[in-house]
């Protein structure tokens, strides 16, 4: 009963304080999860090359004394250049045949949907694939990929190749007048759901040979030196750098050839990081670059630069805030506690002239001290939920986001979304907020004989 007194008698002290103690909290951890999310932002941005040059037509290509140019530009950070034939480009392209092809998995898909799929070629569905083909010029990814499955120095001799076989499952979506076909390789970062059946081919190993079929009809008779079974469009990121070759590996049945095999010394496709540089000249250098190689050239430097530029900004500013929050934040508790313990003191000590029993005190200043953790705790709570509802609800830089995100939301599943990014960051920062929010019942609670009071 005189416990609920003292909460009523000082109740702006019992609720006012710990109410302003959670909104301190719940804005900080607002604050520093804005100021942990632009600084990702940023680094996302940083990953996505600023020029990409891929071909006007199929026999465009960037040879490489132009190749060399881009390398020597000052502020270039990092070049690389491979030659990427698609099936997606157009229907007279690359098939591919071996032995043991009549067992592939690929080939339990449902022949009323096959034409509906790049994957199989038109002219013979039951027999021929046509994959995906990269022959790498300069890519430090591959290399290090294709020395981790035992090919010295990352190089492939020629009449060798690499083929891609990984777990993979299709998904037919949509009505039977226009469904949405899907081939995906296996994602362990990825939760497919029960219902989703994964398949692996067995049905090709290192040893057998493949026979290339280019569109003129030239047969390329070429040895299978591995199989690829991790799914290259979501492991390959070499050195923080995101690059779209990976984008080839969104299925299966993809083939890797070594360098030459088109006997060539051109490439079709040439990315380029240059976060140091990014201004009106080399933008102009880049696009001469691509008309005299009649190759297409997209060019997000201006764009990557003011996203830069707006997320640097905005992040010194929740930087600020949050520093503001936090000091405001340990001046109210510090004052706070100080406060509530002497109040529940200067209670006690009208007690002493009756000679009340110090237990009969110990278990009043106990019930008084439970009343105010329960409203910590409730406010404290309440708030980090309201604060990580604005987290998704009230976004500043939603125009920004909306502009940047189809570079910075990878649809073929790679980690670095605006979402992954999110949940990457929330649970620590509410985490560490919620552990605030505690503390300040731990420091009330702490026993009177360790304090002196």
């Amino acid at each position: 009963m005189l416990a609920g007194r003292w909460l009523r008698w000082n109740w702006k002290a019992a609720v006012l304080l710990p109410l302003l103690l959670s909104v301190l909290t719940g804005g900080a951890a607002y604050a520093a999860t804005r100021f942990a999310f632009d600084t990702k932002m940023e680094t996302q941005i940083q990953r996505r090359p600023d020029f990409r040059f891929t071909p006007q037509a199929a026999d465009s290509c960037l040879s490489k004394a132009d190749l060399e140019k881009i390398r020597n530009m000052a502020g270039v950070q990092e070049v690389y250049s491979y030659t990427l034939l698609d099936p997606l480009a157009g229907e007279d392209g690359w098939t591919m045949r071996w032995d043991n092809m009549a067992s592939a998995a690929i080939f339990d898909f449902p022949e009323e949907h096959r034409d509906k799929v790049m994957l199989f070629d038109r002219k013979d569905m039951d027999t021929l694939l046509s994959p995906v083909i990269l022959e790498p010029d300069h890519l430090p990814a591959l290399t290090e990929v294709l020395k981790q499955n035992g090919i010295e120095n990352g190089t492939l001799q020629p009449g060798e190749t690499v083929v891609y076989l990984p777990e993979f499952s299709w998904m037919i979506q949509g009505g039977p007048e226009s469904p949405t076909i899907a081939i995906v390789p296996r994602n362990p970062e990825l939760d497919f759901g029960a219902d989703t059946t994964f398949r692996l081919d067995t049905s090709l190993k290192a040893g057998d040979t493949v026979w290339l079929e280019s569109p003129e009809g030239k047969i390329r008779t070429v040895t299978v030196r591995t199989v690829l079974r991790k799914p290259l469009n979501y492991i390959v990121d070499y050195q923080g750098r995101l690059s779209a070759w990976t984008g080839g590996f969104a299925w299966p049945y993809a083939v890797i050839v070594p360098a030459g095999f088109f006997g060539t010394d051109s490439v079709n496709h040439v990315e380029v990081w240059s976060p140091d540089r990014r201004d009106a000249a080399m933008q102009s250098q880049m696009a001469a670059l691509a008309s005299q190689g009649d190759m297409l050239l997209t060019n997000d430097a201006a764009r990557n630069r003011e996203y830069c530029a707006f997320f640097a900004q905005e992040r010194l500013l929740y930087c600020v805030l949050t520093l503001l929050l936090a000091a405001a934040w340990l001046f109210v508790l510090v004052w706070a506690v100080i406060h509530l313990r002497r109040s529940i003191a200067s209670f006690l000590e009208q007690f002493r002239p009756l000679q009340v029993p110090d237990d009969t005190c110990r278990k009043i200043r106990t019930r008084i001290v439970a009343g105010l953790g329960i409203i910590i705790l409730a406010s404290g709570v309440t708030a980090l939920a309201l604060s990580l509802g604005l987290q998704f609800a009230v976004v500043p830089n939603r125009d920004v986001l909306l502009q940047a995100m189809p570079a910075l939301f990878d649809v073929s599943g790679n980690p670095g979304g605006v979402f992954w990014i999110l949940e990457q960051i929330v649970p620590w920062i509410y985490g560490a907020a919620l552990l605030l929010v505690v503390l300040p019942g731990m420091m009330m609670t702490w026993d009177r004989e360790h304090t002196g009071e």
